[in-house]
Parts: C-alpha cells; sequence; structure tokens
C-alpha cells in the first residue's frame, strides 16, 4: 500500500501590490463619500436664507389667517420675530417653535434692505393681515460667499444666489 504523504501547500496569500490596490481603492472612495457628505460655505448660506424665505412665507400666512400684525428684525447675527402683545406693543415671540429668536451659523451675517433703505438698530419687516409686503432684499454672507432672499413681483418669496437679486422688488 502507498501511503499517501503530505506535501506542504504553496504558500497563499497578498501580493504587496495587490493589497496597496485594494488600500488605494479604499481611500478613493471613502474621499469621495466624505466630499459628498460635507456641507460647503454655499450650501451653508443658501439653507439659512431658504430657511428665512419660508418662516417669512409662514409668517405672512399667519398675519392673513390670525388678522393680526407680525414683525420681523433683522440683526447681523440673527433675527427674530414679534407680534403685538395685550398691551398693543410690537413683543418677541419667544415661545413657538417655528417664530423663535435664531441666531445664524458661526461667521455668518445677515444684512437688509426694505424699501430701498438699510434697516439698522430695530427696524424691521411688517407683515400686515393684507398680505402685502414691501420690497426688500437680505443678503446672507459667509466668507466670500453671498445668498439673497428677495421679495419678488406679486410678493413672491425667494432665496436667489445672483447678484441681480438686487434689483428684483
Amino acid at each position: 500500500m502507498e501511503s499517501w504523504k503530505l506535501k506542504p501547500a504553496a504558500a497563499r496569500g497578498f501580493t504587496l501590490i495587490e493589497l496597496l490596490v485594494v488600500l488605494l481603492v479604499l481611500t478613493v472612495t471613502i474621499g469621495i463619500v466624505s466630499v459628498n457628505l460635507s456641507s460647503n460655505d454655499t450650501d451653508r448660506v443658501r439653507d439659512e436664507a431658504d430657511r428665512l424665505v419660508a418662516l417669512l412665507q409662514t409668517a405672512r400666512d399667519e398675519a392673513i389667517l390670525q388678522g393680526q400684525i407680525l414683525a420681523v428684525q433683522f440683526q447681523p447675527d440673527g433675527y427674530r420675530f414679534l407680534r403685538i402683545d395685550g398691551e398693543g406693543k410690537l413683543a418677541v415671540i419667544e415661545s413657538d417653535d417655528t417664530f423663535r429668536p435664531r441666531r445664524l451659523p458661526e461667521g455668518m451675517t445677515l444684512s437688509a434692505a426694505i424699501d430701498g433703505t438699510p434697516a439698522a438698530g430695530e427696524a424691521g419687516l411688517v407683515l400686515e393681515p393684507s398680505g402685502q409686503l414691501p420690497p426688500f432684499i437680505l443678503i446672507f454672507r459667509l466668507d466670500k460667499v453671498r445668498w439673497y432672499a428677495v421679495n419678488e413681483s406679486a410678493g413672491r418669496l425667494r432665496s436667489r444666489a445672483t447678484p441681480e437679486a438686487e434689483r428684483a422688488g
């Protein structure tokens, strides 16, 4: 009877080049995914402008439905909504999740021009029960990025990237 001898198997495994290729593919894939998941300054500024436009549309609708005046005050670092209190004065809305005061992200600023005049100090935008809004331009800035929220013709509120938005009204 012939005896079976186990022969040592040839060494198996990955070569250094195969490992380097796999690492390169993983690195490129992770890089692409991380770039797509991270937001850039333009996205952050646009998102803030879009948020304020949506809040202004909601506030205008609320003023119409409730038959009450609402207002918005703009500050370089944020904005706040106001409504008439029991004493007949405009007071900041603090306890409403939708119309609570908001701060802009770090480094972002907001400037406003209402009816062609820069809004400074306590000046703001009045939202009347009629739904009419004066022409305005809100400019969000973060480093070199600018984004505009404007009241276009026929009372359409929009956010836009183009400087032409300054001429809208």
